[in-house]
């Protein structure tokens, strides 16, 4: 697969845009990399507006249903400047099922091999509900000359994993939404725990949609995804990061008590309190940059917590 391989745990955060890869203080640690999804490029492109001080490349992920009519060079050229961000493409299988839509093999390997240039990670084209439609899309995308990331989902036999573990040291695990909500999470985290378990020293996992905290911060994950980036910005919500506590923080936009109670945080996040707690001051800008600032520094934290998170050197085995 194209340069998936190296450095620490990955934070793909997931949205309906693109994602920022932000530069902070420590740039000699290794990073876990920040991939912000969402299907409007806006979100992603609006931190670079006039931040340019603050934000220096962009990691982002892309859903393929939300993006197959668009052209990505066109596109990059448009809001992106070089280098242009290092992109994980998903298949957007998940929310084509719940929309009640299909998503073409052959049209998603086309894409695939016509932005192949742009792409650092792709994933196959899982089919919900069915773990040998998955692997057959996974052989099938192989046989066109692609490397996808191999996906497991909660519920399917573990000799699917087993067969994944034994070929490739990069897995995405997914299916993971409906049991994020909290009277779910046990039944999940102990589905994960096994995972991990019989991963270990074979392989490392990217975790789709896996935007609850307590889920990320639990397991040495070596890369995800979340949409929970956009959530201030979308509904008047300011998000930071305290490192102190390793906990997320966040206040309403206009909140003049918030925003200087957590001045020094505001600070190390690069900001003013009044850039947001005044709303004159404030700029679409400011609020998508911040948010993805916070994410990258939960990043740090979890790689203080779990130590730099990279790929076992193995020679991938087609299926």
């Amino acid at each position: 697969m194209p340069g998936h391989r190296g450095g620490a745990m990955k934070l793909y955060l997931a949205d309906t845009s693109t994602s920022l890869d932000i530069a902070l203080a420590q740039q000699g640690m290794h990073e876990m990399k920040i991939y912000l999804a969402d299907g409007s490029v806006i979100n992603h492109h609006a931190p670079h507006d006039g931040l340019s001080h603050i934000l220096v490349t962009s990691r982002i992920l892309l859903s393929y249903h939300y993006f197959k009519k668009t052209d990505l060079d066109t596109l990059f050229a448009k809001y992106f400047a070089r280098p242009y961000p290092q992109v994980f493409l998903d298949s957007g299988a998940f929310s084509a099922f719940t929309r009640g839509e299909t998503i073409d093999l052959g049209a998603y390997c086309d894409y695939i091999k016509r932005y192949k240039h742009l792409l650092t990670v792709y994933s196959n084209l899982d089919v919900i509900g069915s773990a040998e439609g998955t692997l057959k899309n996974h052989q099938r995308m192989e046989r066109e000359g692609l490397s996808p990331l191999p996906v497991f989902h909660t519920k399917e036999d573990w000799k699917y994993l087993d067969l994944y573990l034994s070929r490739y040291p990069y897995i995405a695990l997914g299916g993971m939404v409906p049991y994020l909500v909290p009277g779910k999470r046990q039944m999940l985290m102990k589905w994960l725990l096994r995972c991990f378990k019989m991963a270990q020293g074979k392989a490392v996992y990217h975790g789709f949609g896996c935007t609850v905290w307590e889920i990320m911060k639990a397991l040495p994950w070596y890369s995800v995804d979340s949409s929970s980036w956009g959530t201030g910005f979308r509904f008047g919500k300011i998000t930071l990061f305290d490192e102190r506590s390793g906990k997320f923080v966040s206040m309403s936009l206009g909140d003049h008590k918030g925003c200087y109670t957590y001045a020094p945080l505001f600070r190390r996040h690069g900001f003013a309190p009044n850039e947001f707690s005044d709303r004159k001051e404030n700029t679409r800008a400011k609020n998508c940059a911040i948010a993805a600032i916070a994410y990258r520094l939960a990043e740090q934290w979890l790689e203080r917590r779990h130590g730099a998170i990279t790929i076992p050197e193995r020679n991938e085995v087609s299926l």
